[in-house]
């Protein structure tokens, strides 16, 4: 997958089933062709009418999910350790048998200010041991893994309520998630109150509420209905709660269907598509069945998108319409637009039969996994910042779940004018221009090789993790240092011209490699000098005969700080 910027003409073509493509002009789509395969055409020798391939079927590498851990939700949530507690049988004693080691942790850490700092680590240790409770810092010094029955709570000064450690995902658990993201959200006050909602019909939030109480160990408060203005609804206050749906993919609320979701075995996702279909279900039901159909609405276009993948992933395709409705009990006149989704002509009618098969009668011809769709309409539309073209030899890629967070990478083949720290460093000190340096260069900076790069991905890409993982360099540089090291490298005697550090310029960037090397066995191998020096004599053969002001970036960039 390949972003780069474009000054071509683009183009969206709209298709009969909603669908539409966004490419550049000189980018090819698939016609049909006159005896019924595909053939390439570019967009702007499209005409109206004429018949473009759409996926009726997509396929992604299955990734299943059965578990996810809170003690990661709360790291990726950047929280403060200290302040989650683990509780499980024993744990209390165990800290209490270490308690010397324990007490030189929480006296190192300050984590009792004042005259009687002493006193209060031992306070603190008896704590633990009556409670058998430890925070997630000192769980991590007496080296055991998480107990299986642990749970955890925030630290706080009122009542705070448990949840399991590990969360298991079940099928009801995704059925919960569809029913979220159809009728739920999300509400958090820093400091103040943090819970999630869901409306719906009494039934449907009975078995929510279940699930609440079975899987996560939480308290649900009911709301009523009122006089026809306001839905039944639950409530379920809980930080860890919301902290576990960030870790998730719906953080604020979002209404998407995460990757890792669409990634999943077609007998997993149908609970989703299930738990989605009856939270919208005034769209569905016994009429709709009748005419063996469903609706989908969404006033999210995003969500729309994803619904047409999770549909494709049982080979099922929506028609898909844009529409306007009122609410004249409510707000009278003012007109609300949204999205419906409708898949006719589906046997079996049941969400949660379709991993087995499932078929759909559509009006329009097929080739395969083809569907011809006719063009409604062809527009120009103006480019976005970068365009992305993909392209596997033999097959093309649909890649949900998997994440990998690449970080300050740079090696040969970088464009002079990428904007970041080393490319900007290395053809100022090649043309003899002074090195720009924002703040007094003592922030730090972590940079990898392209190579050990590519060879995280590969590994990852060849592993059953389904998790993030960082794939960078924690060893770290000042900016100075890197300057420095890039003028001796070059043979340059330019000098560093310092500038105001911006206002958002993070003074430190290392990434915690820590799952890269327990699950893939991966670490960085390639020294800054050595691959900074294979970078400098790349750039300085790119460079010869180029015009002054060929690769620099405006001053008012942020960029050369490492960004």
């Amino acid at each position: 997958l390949v972003a780069h910027p474009t000054k071509e003409r683009c183009f969206e073509v709209r298709t009969r089933y909603g669908r539409s493509i966004r490419v550049t002009g000189h980018h090819s789509i698939f016609v049909e062709g006159p005896d019924g395969e595909p053939v390439a055409r570019f967009v702007d020798e499209l005409r109206e009418g004429e018949r473009v391939a759409i996926a009726r079927r997509i396929a992604v590498p299955e990734r299943d999910r059965t578990e996810v851990n809170m003690l990661e939700a709360w790291r990726y949530a950047e929280n403060d350790p200290w302040d989650l507690l683990v509780e499980a049988p024993g744990l209390g004693a165990l800290a209490w048998e270490n308690r010397r080691d324990l007490f030189g942790l929480l006296v190192s850490k300050r984590r009792n200010n004042g005259p009687n700092w002493r006193s209060g680590a031992w306070t603190k240790l008896i704590r633990m041991r009556e409670s058998n409770r430890v925070p997630l810092p000192v769980l991590r010094r007496l080296g055991i893994p998480v107990p299986d029955n642990a749970r955890v709570r925030v630290r706080t000064r009122g009542r705070s309520i448990p949840m399991p450690a590990k969360v298991r995902i079940t099928d009801e658990f995704l059925w919960l998630l569809g029913f979220f993201v159809a009728e739920g959200c999300w509400y958090e006050r820093p400091g103040k109150s943090a819970y999630i909602t869901i409306s719906g019909k009494e039934e449907l939030l009975d078995r929510a509420a279940e699930i609440v109480r079975r899987e996560l160990g939480l308290h649900v408060v009911r709301g009523k209905a009122q006089d026809g203005r306001r839905p039944a609804a639950i409530f379920v206050h809980s930080k860890l709660l919301l902290q576990l749906m960030e870790l998730l993919g719906f953080e604020g609320g979002r209404k998407r269907i995460p990757g890792w979701i669409l990634g999943l075995p077609l007998r997993r996702l149908k609970w989703f598509v299930e738990g989605y279909r009856e939270g919208d279900g005034v769209h569905s039901g016994k009429k709709l069945a009748r005419a063996v159909r469903h609706e989908f609405s969404s006033v999210d276009e995003e969500l729309k998108d994803d619904l047409i993948v999770a549909f494709a992933r049982f080979g099922l395709v929506p028609a898909v319409g844009y529409y306007n409705t009122t609410l004249k009990n409510r707000t009278g006149e003012q007109t609300y637009p949204f999205w419906r989704l409708t898949l006719c002509n589906v046997s079996p009618w049941s969400p949660l039969e379709w991993d087995e098969g499932v078929s759909q009668k559509l009006s329009a011809r097929v080739t395969g996994d083809i569907v011809w769709a006719s063009i409604k309409e062809i527009c120009e539309v103006p480019a976005t910042d970068l365009v992305y073209d993909f392209s596997v030899p033999g097959l093309e890629n649909f890649w949900a779940g998997t994440g990998v967070m690449a970080h300050n990478t740079y090696g040969p083949k970088m464009r002079l004018d990428d904007g970041r720290m080393i490319p900007n460093f290395i053809t100022q000190a090649l043309r003899g221009e002074p090195l720009t340096v924002y703040g007094d260069g003592s922030q730090t900076r972590s940079v990898q090789y392209v190579d050990d790069l590519i060879e995280g991905v590969f590994r990852l890409m060849h592993s059953n993790e389904v998790r993030p993982v960082n794939i960078g360099n924690p060893v770290e540089y000042s900016v100075k240092e890197v300057a420095g090291l890039i003028l001796e490298l070059a043979g340059s005697e330019s000098e560093l011209a310092y500038r105001p550090l911006p206002q958002d310029d993070p003074k430190q960037r290392c990434p915690d490699i820590r799952r890269a090397r327990e699950l893939l066995g991966w670490e960085p191998r390639v020294r800054a000098r050595e691959g900074l020096e294979t970078t400098v004599e790349w750039f300085a053969g790119r460079l010869v005969n180029r015009p002054a002001g060929f690769g620099t970036v405006p001053t008012n960039q942020a960029g050369t700080t490492g960004r």
